[in-house]
Order: structure tokens, then sequence, then C-alpha cells
């Protein structure tokens, strides 16, 4: 058992949605992550837009190495609730990417002068 917990990798799905499918969004999440045994839901942050437009949920996961595909499952399950923005993952061990998704390959080192 402790050999499979050393395997255990962080990561973060991003969640972006209308304030009334947070309660649902949550829902999905615990009863996806819960029973898996594959992945395990550590957590989740809320946060709101200042004019109450939108929710950002982060979801604090472990999972094994090998759990691209099922985060990516993941994904593709909440991308069909309604309500929904935005969902993407990524490895708490690097940074978040996604937004910086159109910006071309030369800038992904740091800027001049950094």
């Amino acid at each position: 058992m402790a050999e499979e917990a050393e395997d255990l990798r962080p990561y973060q799905l991003h969640i972006t949605c209308k304030p009334k499918s947070e309660p649902r969004i949550r829902a999905v999440l615990v009863h996806d992550t819960g029973p898996s045994e594959v992945i395990f839901l550590r957590g989740i942050d809320t946060t709101r837009a200042d004019d109450g437009s939108e929710t950002r949920l982060t979801a604090h996961l472990l999972a094994g190495r090998d759990a691209a595909s099922q985060l990516e499952q993941l994904v593709s399950r909440l991308s069909l609730e309604p309500g929904i923005h935005g969902v993407h993952w990524h490895s708490a061990d690097e940074p978040d990417l996604a937004p910086a998704l159109g910006a071309p390959d030369e800038q992904s080192g740091p800027p001049d002068g950094e």
C-alpha cells in the first residue's frame, strides 16, 4: 500500500461554471472520484467573480502516473453538464498552462529581462 501511495501525484481540475450549476458540479466530482480508487478528491476551492456571473471550482486530486485517461474522461463528463463555461486539468507539480494555450511555442521560456 505504501508503494501505491508513492505513485500518486497531485493534479488540479479547474471548472468555470454558472453559480447555479456549482452544487451539481460538486456532486459529480464527489461521485466520480470517490469510489474509483484511481482518482482521489482531496479538496475543492471555490472562487466567485465579483459580478456574480461565474464560479471557478478548483478540485485538488491525487492520481496515479497513468491517470491521464481517467482525468480526460472526467473532463469529458463534466463538459457535458449544463452551465459549464470551461474545464481543464493539469499536474499540480507544473504550472497551469491553459491560459497560455494560444501563445506561440517560442514564448514558453521566461520573458526577456527576467
